[in-house]
C-alpha cells in the first residue's frame, strides 16, 4: 500500500514492518523562501537605484536653476551695457582704439603664456642627471646650454621635447665630454622652436 501526503510521504509495502518516508514538503519551503529572498533583495536594489535617480534629478534641476539665474543676469548686464554704448557713439574713434591695444596685449599675454608653459613643461620633464645652465629665447626658438652625465640623458631629454604639444626642430648642435676635477661631464647645446599649441592647452 502507498500513502501520500503533501507535507511528509510514507511509502509501505515491501517488507513487512518497514516503512519509508520521503520529505517533500521541507524542499517546497525552502525553494518557496530563497525565490522570496532574491525577490526581496531586487526590490531593495531597484528601490535604491530610483532613490539615487531621484536625487541625481533634483540636483541637475538645481544646476539647470542657477544657470539660467546666471544667464539671466548676464543677459540683464549685456542690456544695460548696449544701451551705454548707444549713449556713447561719439566717442567710436576712441573706443576702437582701445580695442587695437587690447587685442595687442592680448596677443602679448598669449605669447607670454605660451612661454611660460612651454619652460614650466620643460623643467618638470628634465631628467635626473640633466642640467641647464642657460636659456635664451628669441621670437620662437629657444637656445639651451647645460650639463649631462652621459649621452643618453640627454637624449632622453630631447626625445621627451620632440614629443610633447609644446616643442618642435629640437637639434643638438653641441655635445661634447669635457673633464673635471672630480670626473668627466657632458657639455651640451641644443636648439627648439615651439609650436604655438602650448596656451590652447
Amino acid at each position: 500500500m502507498i500513502r501520500i501526503n503533501l507535507n511528509r510521504t510514507k511509502v509501505s509495502g515491501g517488507l513487512e514492518g518497514e516503512e519509508v518516508v520521503a520529505d517533500l514538503g521541507d524542499d517546497n519551503k525552502l525553494n518557496m523562501r530563497e525565490v522570496g529572498v532574491k525577490f526581496f533583495v531586487m526590490f531593495i536594489g531597484i528601490f535604491a537605484l530610483m532613490i539615487l535617480e531621484k536625487q541625481n534629478i533634483d540636483n541637475l534641476h538645481q544646476e539647470l536653476a542657477r544657470a539660467q539665474a546666471e544667464l539671466s543676469g548676464l543677459r540683464e548686464q549685456v542690456t544695460a551695457k548696449e544701451a551705454e554704448l548707444a549713449k556713447l557713439k561719439d566717442i567710436e574713434p576712441l573706443a576702437a582704439g582701445l580695442n587695437e591695444k587690447l587685442k595687442a596685449l592680448r596677443e602679448y599675454s598669449k605669447e607670454r603664456i605660451t612661454e611660460l608653459q612651454s619652460l614650466d613643461f620643460m623643467q618638470s620633464i628634465i631628467p635626473e642627471r640633466v642640467w641647464i645652465r642657460g636659456i635664451h629665447f628669441d621670437n620662437d626658438r629657444y637656445q639651451v646650454v647645460g650639463n649631462s652625465v652621459e649621452t643618453v640623458d640627454l637624449t632622453d631629454f630631447v626625445k621627451k621635447l620632440e614629443n610633447s604639444a609644446y616643442f618642435k626642430d629640437v637639434i643638438v648642435i653641441q655635445d661634447r665630454e669635457q673633464a673635471m676635477q672630480s670626473g668627466k661631464i657632458r657639455d651640451w647645446e641644443f636648439t627648439a622652436r615651439e609650436t604655438g599649441q602650448a596656451a590652447n592647452n
